[in-house]
């Protein structure tokens, strides 16, 4: 696994300069409207996100956005009468998120996914949207677990290990991730859902998206597939236990030698 001061540096250095960049281009083609209309404007996953919130109407409590980066996600969850909190490996990222979304959001600290700087069954939600990918999966996994209350909503997105041989588009992301050193794993989705599900956890909502570019159109099956490229699911917490081996790699099944 990449250590978490590459990891840093590459969110810090890299992906901040291209998130800079995107702003940039979305403030040329948006004049006249607010700086977060224009920030909220970069990503059509976000109205999958939207519908995912809706179709659980999270109310009231206590929301963790982990890896919430520039705070892209806060506007969404500001529909809702909850305290947010967020937090994030990037310190750069934590600083435009305050910036932006200071007022919305009860805190935002710097933190790992595999070491949540929160105490025990503290939240009632814990989204992990587009970030599960660059994190040591099953020491996350296990720790949103434990940071999330009993009974407390789980929710995450990443990428399958095994996709359609023929996802060229999928192929070409994961080549170009690999040449950026961008942290990039790949889940052995059937694993980790044996994993939660044996640690006693109940699954409420799963999501196949079969080939890249299907999560932006919201197209999914909810039966898991032979094949697929990436998954939501939302878990609940049903017990404490949280042992979990490892089921992710930086290579895909398509592509292990990368």
């Amino acid at each position: 696994m990449v250590s978490n001061n590459n990891r840093e540096k590459y969110w810090n250095e890299e992906y901040y300069m291209y998130w800079k960049s995107r702003v940039e281009e979305a403030n040329k083609l948006i004049k006249g409207k607010s700086k977060i209309v224009n920030h909220d404007s970069i990503t059509i996953s976000d109205l999958v996100y939207k519908d995912l919130l809706n179709q659980i109407s999270p109310t009231k409590g206590t929301l963790l956005d982990v890896g919430c980066g520039w705070g892209r996600h806060f506007p969404l969850y500001a529909k809702y009468n909850m305290k947010i909190y967020g937090v994030d490996i990037s310190s750069k990222m934590i600083e435009e998120a305050k910036s932006n979304f200071g007022h919305v959001v009860a805190e935002i600290k710097k933190s790992t996914a595999e070491n949540i700087d929160y105490s025990n069954n503290s939240f009632d939600y814990v989204c992990c949207f587009g970030v599960f990918d660059a994190t040591d999966q099953n020491k996350s996994l296990s720790d949103m677990i434990r940071v999330a209350k009993l009974n407390g909503k789980i929710i995450i997105t990443g990428k399958n290990d095994n996709y359609h041989d023929d996802d060229d588009d999928a192929l070409a992301a994961e080549i170009g991730a690999r040449k950026k050193g961008e942290p990039n794993f790949f889940t052995n989705t059937k694993n980790m859902i044996n994993q939660l599900e044996n640690n006693d956890h109940k699954l409420i909502i799963t999501n196949f998206y079969l080939r890249r570019g299907d999560f932006a159109k919201n197209q999914y099956e909810e039966k898991i597939p032979e094949k697929f490229y990436e998954y939501l699911l939302v878990f609940e917490k049903d017990s404490e236990k949280r042992d979990f081996s490892e089921f992710s790699s930086e290579y895909s099944i398509v592509n292990k030698t990368l």
